[in-house]
């Protein structure tokens, strides 16, 4: 099914998934996630159209790469050789670089009723990255769960991050203030004014990150959630309200 047609011509495609009680939406254009319903709730923020992700998303649902989060300065150095990125958020590069694979058209290599997989190949000098790397992600809904399962290969030493950046709302609406966090991590990574990692794991005991008991957000909210949780091989548990 046809969502839209970018300014090339190339068009994006949406494919519909459904197991039990969930049904989700998928786009070529960026591996997006752009609707997950669970019993005909939709539980993760999404567009209307083509052009809102192209000018207004946040990266919304989408895959983002070669590497999630920022690359400090722009730069970073591989087997003695340095590589220079495009600066997309301050001095940093943010999610891959001005063309992220947000930005990019996905290949159905596969689908099911319940399952899609995407496959995209991101040449040698990509955005300044090294090595020719193909990715792949494969949605799967089963169990009353979503499953995202990612391979990257690489001709050359490179560097790749991979990750999904939905939103999440357990309510279909509102805020999330009252949604109840809980999770197995002792420590998390403080970061600069740049939000770039110091280097330290500092304990979450007595910070607003401590979820290793159920708390809900608001109790522990600052305005300031835009770090890594340093996980203890245990679960993260959300539930919709408290």
């Amino acid at each position: 099914m046809i969502f839209g047609t970018l300014p090339s011509g190339q068009q994006v495609e949406r494919v519909e998934l459904s197991s039990g009680r969930l049904r989700a939406e998928v786009l070529t254009y960026g591996a997006i996630i752009r609707t997950l319903e669970v019993s005909g709730v939709n539980v993760v923020l999404g567009l209307d159209t083509l052009d809102d992700y192209r000018t207004r998303s946040r990266y919304f649902g989408a895959v983002v790469g070669r590497y999630g989060n920022r690359i400090a300065n722009a730069r970073f150095t591989l087997d003695g050789v340095e590589f220079a990125l495009p600066a997309n958020n301050g001095p940093n590069c943010l999610h891959g670089g001005v063309e992220g694979f947000d930005s990019k058209v996905w290949t159905i290599a596969e689908r099911t009723g319940s399952s899609v997989t995407l496959t995209l190949t991101s040449p040698d000098g990509d955005q300044g990255f090294p090595g020719t790397l193909t990715a792949s992600v494969t949605y799967t809904l089963a169990d009353d769960a979503l499953r995202i399962d990612y391979t990257a290969e690489s001709d050359a030493p490179t560097v790749v991050n991979l990750t999904n950046h939905s939103y999440f709302n357990l309510k279909g609406g509102g805020d999330v203030l009252d949604h109840v966090v809980q999770m197995e991590a002792e420590h998390y990574l403080p970061v600069d004014d740049d939000k770039i990692p110091t280097g330290e794991a500092a304990p979450v005991k007595g910070t607003p990150f401590d979820f290793t008991e159920p708390h809900t957000v608001d109790e522990r909210y600052d305005g300031a959630y835009d770090h890594c949780f340093v996980l203890d091989g245990g679960a993260i548990k959300v539930t919709g309200a408290s």
